[in-house]
Parts: C-alpha cells; sequence; structure tokens
C-alpha cells in the first residue's frame, strides 16, 4: 500500500512539472510574437513617417530657386539662390537658409506650364501664371510628367516697415538714419521696388541702423529690384527697411530721391 502512495505522488508531481513546463513555453512564445509584432508596426510607422517627409522634399540640383523681380509675358525674372544642402523642401522653404547669387536670371514659362501655390500648411494649391507677383519666392523644376512647374511661396504685405534717409555713415554698415513717416498712417507697401517717397514726410528724429548679418539689400532700378551690398549706401539714400514673409531682413536702397 505504502508503494503505491508513493508511486502515485512521483506521478503527480512528473504531470505538475510538465505543466509548469508547458506554461513558461506558451508565455515565451506569446512574448517573442508580441515583440515581433511591435517590431513590424514600429518599422511600418517609421517607414511612413520617412515617406510622408520626403514627399515635399526635392533634388536641389534640379530646381532654380529665386525671388520674383518681373513677369513679362513669357518670360518670369529671378533673382537667383542656391541651396547650402543636397536636397530643398519646398513646404518650408526659407529663403534664410540659401544663398543669394547677387544674379538674376531669365526663365522662359513653356507652354503648359504649371502653377501651384504653397499653402501655409504646405500644401499645393493650384494656380495660374497670374499668381505670381514680383517678390514671390520660386521654385522652377519638373512635374512627374514631365511639365515645367512652378512652386510659388507668395510674398505677404508688411505693414511693419521703416523708411529712413541716409543722413552720414557711422561704420561699415552702420548708418545715421532721419526717419520718416507715412502720411497715412495706415498705408503698406505692395510693391518695395516702386515706393512714392511722395507719400512720407519727415520725422524730426533720427536713428542708427546697424545691418544685422544676412540681410539681404537690393537697390530699385526702373522698377526692379537688383542685388546690392551695404558698399552700395551712400549719403541722401532713401531705405525701406523691413522683414519679408520669410523671416528674411531686407533693406531696399533708392538712390537721388529728392528731399
Amino acid at each position: 500500500m505504502k508503494r503505491n502512495g508513493k508511486m502515485i505522488a512521483v506521478a503527480l508531481s512528473f504531470v505538475l512539472c510538465m505543466g509548469l513546463l508547458a506554461g513558461c513555453s506558451e508565455d515565451t512564445s506569446n512574448s517573442a510574437a508580441t515583440g515581433n509584432t511591435n517590431a513590424s508596426q514600429t518599422t511600418s510607422t517609421n517607414s511612413e513617417s520617412s515617406n510622408a517627409s520626403s514627399e515635399t522634399l526635392l533634388n536641389a540640383a534640379d530646381v532654380t530657386i529665386g525671388r520674383v523681380v518681373s513677369v513679362e509675358g513669357s518670360e518670369m525674372t529671378l533673382v537667383t539662390y542656391n541651396a547650402l544642402g543636397d536636397t530643398i523642401d519646398y513646404a518650408t522653404l526659407d529663403l534664410g537658409d540659401l544663398t543669394s547669387t547677387s544674379q538674376n536670371e531669365t526663365i522662359t514659362i513653356e507652354e503648359g506650364a504649371v502653377f501651384n501655390l504653397v499653402s501655409e500648411s504646405g500644401e499645393l494649391v493650384a494656380g495660374t501664371q497670374n499668381s505670381v507677383h514680383k517678390n514671390d519666392t520660386v521654385i522652377v523644376t519638373t512635374g512627374e510628367s514631365g511639365e515645367q512647374e512652378f512652386i510659388i511661396h507668395p510674398a505677404q504685405s508688411s505693414t511693419e516697415y521703416k523708411v529712413g534717409r541716409v543722413s552720414s555713415i557711422e561704420g561699415e554698415g552702420s548708418f545715421m538714419l532721419a526717419m520718416y513717416k507715412a502720411n497715412d498712417e495706415n498705408a503698406t507697401i505692395e510693391d518695395y521696388a516702386n515706393v512714392d517717397f511722395s507719400q512720407y514726410t519727415a520725422r524730426g528724429n533720427s536713428t542708427m541702423y546697424n545691418v544685422k548679418e544676412g540681410t539681404v539689400i537690393s537697390v530699385a532700378e526702373s522698377g526692379s529690384l537688383q542685388e546690392a551690398t551695404a558698399a552700395d549706401i551712400v549719403e541722401g539714400d532713401m531705405l525701406v527697411i523691413y522683414t519679408d514673409a520669410e523671416g528674411v531682413n531686407q533693406v531696399v536702397v533708392y538712390h537721388n530721391v529728392a528731399e
């Protein structure tokens, strides 16, 4: 009887051990499966994120970037810029991140060219050639079907600008300005290449102006803007100082403006 009892106890112990081993094996299998599933999901998410960000990237070598000087008929003249890297993101393009070539380039607008405007959310909205205006930033590229494509970042009119006449040059890039004010306090400048200074009067005060690093300086000539430097500014010049829609500091110089 005692012998049978021992045999039963041994048998029960064996069954219990087998059950425990089976449970451990199942947990390990489930953990591995869960880990594989999570890894797969992570890989998929990363892939989707990568694809989303690459959709707005363009090869810098395949595009022309510029600020619009004029659009006349089938010709568009740009002050061109170079990208600092191999790619650009058309959705978030900032001229402050580019290098000006200080050169104008005339682009021939091909028949069937496509015009797209970049919205505030970075999406492309269909436009026309009439959507392009002076001081807009334009990327000229080739569309998916081989057509010429213009991607347009519209310039925004700014009420935040300063007008002053250079009364003296205090050093390299430093100028004493006699400040002016618009006769209409709500006036805005729609075209920085065609400012009517007869609509401004002297305030009677002066201020020092120092050209910041990265500031784009242009000279207004015959209704268009030409790239310039601080060395081109002389006493008596009128300066229009503002920050454009891309956050770039701009100075427009007018020579020979009568007082």
